[in-house]
C-alpha cells in the first residue's frame, strides 16, 4: 500500500506508474491524479481555459451536450467545442453533434441546407 501524495488515498502499489527513480519503484502520484493533472494541462495548452472552466462551462449547460441536450459522460466522447479560426471555446458537445458540425465545416449555411433537405423528405417519408 502506498499514499498519493495528491489526493491522499492509500491505494495498492498497482494503482500507482512504475518509476525506476524512485526507491519503492513508483510514482508518487497515484495513476488517477496523474491522468487528472495531463488532463488539466492539455485543456490549457489546446484551448486555453484552464480545467475549472472547462467544469464551469459544463454546470451552465446543466452537464448536457450545447446542441442535443444528451448527458455527458464525463472523459467518454466529451468535446470542447471551440472556433477554429479564432480558438473561442464555444461549449462542451457529445461526441456526435461535434463530429455533425466538424463533418459541416462549422457552416451555418451548410446546416441552414440540411435542415431544409431534412424538411423536405420527412413529409415523404410519413406517407
Amino acid at each position: 500500500m502506498k499514499q498519493c501524495i495528491k489526493c491522499g488515498i492509500k491505494k495498492p502499489l498497482s494503482k500507482f506508474y512504475k518509476d525506476i527513480k524512485r526507491i519503492d519503484g513508483r510514482r508518487s502520484d497515484c495513476k488517477i491524479c496523474h491522468k487528472n493533472d495531463g488532463l488539466k494541462r492539455a485543456v490549457k495548452q489546446k484551448y486555453g481555459i484552464t480545467y475549472n472552466e472547462f467544469l464551469n462551462i459544463k454546470q451552465k449547460q446543466h452537464n448536457k451536450c450545447a446542441i442535443c441536450n444528451n448527458v455527458l459522460v464525463s472523459g467518454i466522447k466529451t468535446h470542447i467545442d471551440h472556433c477554429h479560426k479564432t480558438d473561442h471555446v464555444r461549449g462542451v458537445l457529445c461526441n456526435n453533434c461535434n463530429r455533425g458540425i466538424g463533418y459541416l465545416k462549422d457552416s451555418t449555411n451548410i446546416l441552414k441546407a440540411a435542415i431544409l433537405y431534412l424538411d423536405k423528405h420527412a413529409n415523404k417519408e410519413t406517407s
